[in-house]
Formats: C-alpha cells, sequence, structure tokens
C-alpha cells in the first residue's frame, strides 16, 4: 500500500491532533498486538443496527433477578490483571485478564461511577487489582462474569501499542442495511460496513474518549468473508484520512485480501496525537458484479499519553461543539477542514432549529464554523438559511484555489434545492456566491436542483443551477480564479 502525506488542510472531507513531517510511511503486514489477548472467534451480529453511532465500551448488566440456571459463587480479592473490550451483539462488553494465568471473566457492575472508573483504567491500559463477586455458571456456554465491587490501579502499562478500536464510538456517512460501521471494528472479516455503488466522498469515523499516540491502522479492504465476496463487490483503492488537528494522509491500497498496516511511527517517534479518525472514500477497484464498496476492518493501535500522576493527556482532545451552539439548536451534521489555511483545522456544524418527531423539516438551518481551541470557539455563523433540511455536509477543494471549501446541500418544501459554499475569503468566512445570471448576487446556487460537474474536462467543476417548471432551466458558472461567474443558460 502507498502513502502519501498532504499539507494540512486540503482533503475532500467527508467527524471530532497531530502529523508532522513529509514521505512515505512505512507499510508492512501488522503483527498482533502482544499484550492484547487473541479473541475466539465472534459469530455474525444477527440483529439489523438501528444507529450508525456505537456506544462505547460497557458492562454488561448485572443480574437483576434470580438466575435460572444452576451456578457457583465466590468472593475474589485482589486480583491482579487488565480490562480489554470485545465485541458482543452490536457494542463492545469489558472482559477482565488475570495475569497470573491468561484467564478471562466478564466484568459487571451495578455502581455508574465504578463503571466509569474501570472503563478508565482500560483506556489507559492500566493493571489493576479488583474485589468482586465471582459467578460460575455450570451450563454451558455460560461464561464466568465478576460483579465489581472495588478495584485498585496497580500500575500503567508500558508505551506500548495496544488495540484501541474497542474503545472508540463510531459512525459513518450512510450504510447499507446490515452494513453498520461497527461491523467494521468488531474484529470479524465475516461483517463490514458496506455503502451503495461506489461510495465516492463516504466517510467512516472512530472517535476515542481521550487522546491516543496513534502507531498503527490496520485495514482490511472490500467484503473479505470470502473471495467471491471479495471479488464481487467494490474494494476501496485511495482513501483519505484526517485526524481530529486537521492533518491528513492519503492512502492507496493493493487490491488484496487480508490486512493492510499503516506505520505512523516516525524516526523522531509517534507524530499523531489525536481523539478522532475520519477516512473517506476516494477511488475503488470496481467488483465483478459492479457492486457496493465495503471495508471489513479498520484497526487503531496506539497509547495513551499519561501525566506523572497517571492520569489521561487531554492537551489535544476536542471539547463537544455543543458547548458553543444556541440551546435551541440540534446538531444536524459536521465536518472538519482547515478553511483558512493555518494548520489547524475548523469545525461545521449544520444545526436545526424547531423539528419535531412528526415533522420532516426544520424551521430554519444555519452553519457554525468552529475553533475549539480559540478563546472564542464560535469565530463565524451564517444566521438562518433558506433550507428546512439538508444534505451531509461535504469539504472539498471544487475550484482548485488550494483551499477546501464547505458545500451544504439543502432542500426546501416539496421540491426545492439549493447550494451554498462556504470559504475562507482573504480576511474571514463567506460564501462563494453567483455573478450574472439568473441567480446574481444570491447566497446560493439554484432554486429546485444543483450539480457540480466538470463542462470543461479542465478537471474544475462547473456548477449546473436549475430553476424553471420541472428544473428544464440550467445556469452555468464557472470558477474564474476569484469567483463564480455565469456562463450560458441551457434550456431542455
Amino acid at each position: 500500500m502507498r502513502i502519501e502525506r498532504l499539507r494540512t488542510g486540503f482533503l475532500v472531507f467527508a467527524i471530532i491532533a497531530l502529523l508532522s513531517g513529509c514521505g512515505q510511511a512505512a507499510v508492512r503486514v501488522p503483527s498482533t498486538p502482544t499484550e492484547q489477548p487473541s479473541e475466539p472467534a465472534m459469530a455474525t451480529p444477527t440483529a439489523t443496527p438501528t444507529s450508525t453511532l456505537t456506544p462505547t465500551s460497557t458492562f454488561t448488566p448485572a443480574p437483576t433477578s434470580t438466575p435460572t440456571v444452576v451456578e457457583t459463587v465466590e468472593q475474589v480479592e485482589g486480583w491482579e490483571g487488565a480490562v480489554y473490550g470485545r465485541p458482543v451483539d452490536g457494542r463492545f462488553d469489558l472482559y477482565f485478564v488475570r495475569s497470573e494465568d491468561g484467564e478471562r471473566f466478564v466484568l459487571e457492575t451495578r455502581d455508574d461511577t465504578m463503571a466509569q472508573d474501570v472503563k478508565e483504567a482500560a483506556w489507559i491500559g492500566a493493571h489493576i487489582a479488583l474485589s468482586g463477586t465471582l459467578y460460575s455458571d455450570v451450563a454451558e456456554g455460560k461464561e464466568r462474569r465478576i460483579e465489581v465491587e472495588r478495584f485498585e490501579i496497580e500500575s500503567i502499562v508500558a508505551p506500548e501499542a495496544r488495540y484501541l478500536s474497542p474503545f472508540a464510538t463510531v459512525e459513518a456517512s450512510s450504510q447499507l442495511e446490515g452494513a453498520d460501521p461497527f461491523y467494521a471494528i468488531d474484529d470479524s472479516k465475516e461483517t463490514a460496513w458496506g455503502v451503495p455503488g461506489p461510495g465516492v466522498g463516504e466517510w467512516i469515523e472512530l472517535t476515542f474518549p481521550g487522546v491516543a499516540e496513534i502507531h498503527e491502522i490496520d485495514f482490511v479492504i472490500g467484503l473479505d468473508k470470502s473471495a467471491e465476496a471479495f471479488a464481487a463487490n467494490n474494494r476501496i483503492k485511495e482513501a483519505t484520512l484526517i485526524f481530529s488537528s486537521g492533518e491528513q494522509m492519503q492512502l492507496t491500497f493493493e487490491d488484496n485480501r487480508g490486512s493492510q498496516a499503516v506505520s505512523l511511527i516516525q524516526e523522531t517517534g509517534s507524530t499523531v496525537k489525536t481523539n478522532a479518525v475520519r477516512m473517506i472514500i476516494d477511488h475503488v477497484y470496481p467488483g465483478a458484479e459492479d457492486g457496493d464498496t465495503y471495508l471489513s476492518e479498520i484497526g487503531v493501535h496506539g497509547v495513551v499519553p499519561v501525566d506523572e500522576d497517571g492520569k489521561p493527556s487531554v492537551s489535544h482532545a476536542t471539547p463537544d461543539p455543543a458547548l458553543w451552539l444556541p440551546d435551541t439548536a440540534e446538531i444536524l451534521d459536521g465536518n472538519r477542514g482547515d478553511l483558512n489555511g493555518d494548520g489547524l483545522a475548523e469545525h461545521i456544524m449544520l444545526v436545526g432549529y424547531g423539528g419535531a418527531p412528526e415533522r420532516l423539516g426544520y424551521d430554519a438551518l444555519e452553519l457554525f464554523v468552529l475553533q475549539p481551541h480559540a478563546e472564542d470557539p464560535v469565530v463565524w455563523h451564517s444566521g438562518h438559511l433558506v433550507g428546512d433540511r439538508a444534505q451531509p455536509l461535504e469539504v472539498e477543494d471544487v475550484n482548485d484555489d488550494g483551499q477546501p471549501e464547505v458545500l451544504s446541500v439543502q432542500s426546501m418544501g416539496a421540491s426545492g434545492q439549493t447550494l451554498y459554499i462556504l470559504a475562507w475569503r482573504d480576511t474571514d468566512y463567506d460564501f462563494l456566491r453567483p455573478h450574472g445570471g439568473y441567480f446574481d448576487g444570491q447566497d446560493t446556487f439554484g432554486d429546485n436542483s444543483v450539480r457540480l460537474e466538470d463542462l470543461s474536462g479542465d478537471g474544475i467543476m462547473e456548477i449546473r443551477a436549475s430553476h424553471g417548471p420541472v428544473a428544464s432551466i440550467h445556469e452555468i458558472y464557472r470558477w474564474d480564479g476569484t469567483r463564480y461567474v455565469h456562463e450560458r443558460t441551457v434550456e431542455e
């Protein structure tokens, strides 16, 4: 797999620090981390997920009624070991591995505070000593479990790379039925995240509970459960990675089954500190049956920085954008990109006002540009926009000026559609507006349909903005180096 580093702020973006340097990143077949116990093969989940957002590692609920099977109960005191995550039915459970013999036990607790403390210990890779009640079911297939009553952190593990994907929440731009993004981090090639058709511009994002130093990311492209499934469907050929700082990498994969690894270790040490990584599909190897596009696995390996007291570092963590948005705003979508070229990614948020379960749209939409680590994080907002619902935000350099723009396609009523293009304009953020033609001076392009097409064949997209009965009149706008100017009108 070939990897090329890109300058910060230039990418086709498609989720929530940090590469430095240039050149080729090493590629190798990854070895299994020594500190992560090998997992037994997991059955393919049968439940159809109902959300693209996966909960972080969780505890199996503690029993609340008398067990229906015979089991033995005993007290455990000061067992030493570490806590890991494993996929179970569309989520990750935590389990304890005892140091002296490698035996493993499912963890339970009735104490929410203790549950959170154990999760944090697992996240930083700490060795713990726990005490509680051990339940050993006699029934075949039942797992031994410990109801945790107390625990202490014994030591912080040496800074060796661990498998971090089980601690992430995962979301995606879209998904096929039965191909939830969780299946890309469930440590099984029998399942996969999938999107319709070639999937160019679609993305998947992992967000961690804190900052991690990323050493390596492993990818299994395609639907790799069999040679036939792999060949029939599209496989990702080129992709872009974005980290929560806005740093970017461009990847090129070999058209092969199995794991392909990206090393992020440079001569000076680990260079990526992030709490989120987003992968965007740029190009695919077409399947023999011209099918859909799949990613079987994305495995993140790294360490969690800790201070002298063993506390996780949060210096690069990205605060929740909702902290700075109006209380009445509902976040509809978010994206990131270095719009102003300062080397740090802005967070672009699309919000709605006045939504309700029985309604399709909103009373109003609004765009916000945030710089999370600035003294005043809200650096720009649009005011109310014309749409009442919208497609996911895209961040892309559509006019080839070397800086990304934000594209927001919004719907108006039953059949209206229009496009906002937000960009950095010398000293501030503003919309790129149409000059000349039917839409002259407006903030948007299109009344009932809009498309970006390379009509001139020069690699730069023109805007085809439509209006009139059944979108029969098309205004063509081209980029002249400083603005979008009207080129011609086409009537059907």
